[in-house]
């Protein structure tokens, strides 16, 4: 048993040497999936072991560039192709990405930080006119089929302005909290600062829909423009929140 043991890790040590060897942009072009996937590497460079790339893009809008990353050569043994990773430029970031036989992705202890509006087009929603600045601590991130089926961690927003307006409507410093519970993605948010009160929750369902619902008030010594923003809203309830529900479901 402890010979055929020493036998399948020589295998995999030797297996995993000639790969590590192996141009990084070849290897891409052979395995990146034919159809569009939703996240690419751009300008692929080096070797599999070490290499970089200019940048990385989620749906075809770019996010991040300067990416580097070296190979965890020890977690073939879990059968997986795992490597740190780190990115310099306007989108900062450090954590580790795996991906398993099983297929999908796996991203743990992520690390990064980005403009709002680089965070808004990673996330599909490039035209909200919103800025600011985001940092994001990913514990665990798992994506299946292209589907977000675990995410653990959170996200802070600092100084989230509007910028729909003459002068940008700064509203304040927000967190969202990600959890997952029996499969499904909880986000609670929190406000940490400012002028803005916010609360509220969303989930993704296991079929990728999700359902958002997020209350606003402005704070009494808020600027007059931030009530005028939240009144095309819709009418306040007694106690001055404005509601918003959104339902939908993800590409």
């Amino acid at each position: 048993m402890k010979r055929n043991w020493y036998i399948t890790i020589t295998v995999v040590v030797f297996i995993a040497s000639l790969l590590a060897q192996a141009p990084a942009a070849t290897l891409y072009g052979w395995f990146k999936p034919k159809a569009p996937a939703p996240v690419e590497l751009l300008g692929v460079q080096g070797t599999l072991n070490e290499g970089r790339a200019a940048g990385l893009s989620v749906d075809h809008r770019p996010i991040s560039g300067n990416l580097h990353w070296t190979l965890q050569a020890w977690r073939l043994l879990l059968g997986q192709l795992a490597f740190h990773v780190e990115g310099s430029g306007d989108t900062a970031l450090e954590g580790r990405v795996a991906v398993p036989l099983i297929g999908g992705y796996n991203v743990d202890d992520l690390r990064s930080s980005m403009s709002v509006k680089t965070l808004l087009t990673a996330i599909g929603q490039p035209f909200l006119p919103m800025d600011g600045q985001a940092s994001l601590q990913l514990k665990t991130l798992r994506l299946r089929s292209d589907k977000l089926k675990l995410v653990d961690g959170h996200v802070d927003v600092h100084e989230l302005a509007w910028t729909l307006s003459q002068d940008p409507i700064v509203l304040g410093d927000f967190t969202a909290i990600i959890t997952t519970e029996n499969d499904t993605i909880l986000v609670k948010l929190q406000p940490l600062s400012g002028a803005l009160e916010l609360n509220g929750t969303a989930k993704l369902s296991p079929d990728q829909s999700y359902d958002a619902q997020i209350q606003l008030r402005a704070k009494p010594n808020a600027p007059p423009l931030l009530n005028s923003l939240l009144s095309s809203i819709g009418p306040a309830d007694p106690q001055g929140w404005y509601h918003i529900h959104q339902q939908g479901k993800l590409r």
